[in-house]
């Protein structure tokens, strides 16, 4: 998942919190990154330490930060944040365990709130693809995942997924204080 944010320039680090699920989203490598809209001077960074993988890089008006849990098999319960030391602002990046992507989206979803931005997937392997309407962001399904980018307010909202055949899928959207596990 990329976010792009347009993003001025302001004294101290540029801090983001961003959403990452409490278990893998697919099979194999998993990746989230962030990408902001402004050139922070960050030169090109990447560290492993087993459990994680971390990238920043900066380059023609934008700067980069990724972090991938190294181990899908061993999923962290709590994420490290991710500083991205730029000549311009330094980056931070919280990734935040803030959704389950396995979760039973005909009930609807939990996401937790206070985050910079919400970017989600859930696993829907048996949806087809579809379009979605989510007022004041989007949604939709596509190759077996409902995706949705909105806004960490209002607290209730709803994806409505229109089918090929013009059927409606109401997916009611929670965004909660603590995650129900």
């Amino acid at each position: 998942m990329i976010a792009a944010w347009a993003l001025a320039a302001l004294a101290g680090p540029l801090e983001l919190r961003i959403p990452f699920p409490t278990e893998p989203i697919f099979d194999g490598a998993q990746q989230i990154c962030v990408d902001v809209d402004v050139d922070l001077g960050v030169p090109p960074i990447e560290v492993d330490d087993g459990r994680f993988t971390v990238s920043c890089f900066s380059e023609q008006g934008h700067t980069e930060a990724c972090i991938a849990v190294s181990n899908p098999e061993r999923w962290p319960t709590r994420m490290p944040s991710l500083v991205c030391p730029g000549s311009v602002r330094n980056l931070v990046v919280t990734p935040i365990l803030a959704f389950d992507p396995t979760e039973d989206i005909s009930d609807g979803v939990e996401i937790l709130r206070r985050l910079t931005m919400v970017q989600v997937a859930f696993r829907v392997p048996d949806l087809q693809d579809r379009t979605g309407i989510l007022p004041g962001g989007t949604c939709g399904v596509t190759d077996g995942f409902l995706w949705m980018n909105l806004h960490s307010e209002p607290r209730r909202q709803q994806c409505t997924l229109i089918a090929p055949d013009g059927g409606e899928q109401l997916v009611p959207i929670a965004l909660v204080n603590r995650l129900r596990r």
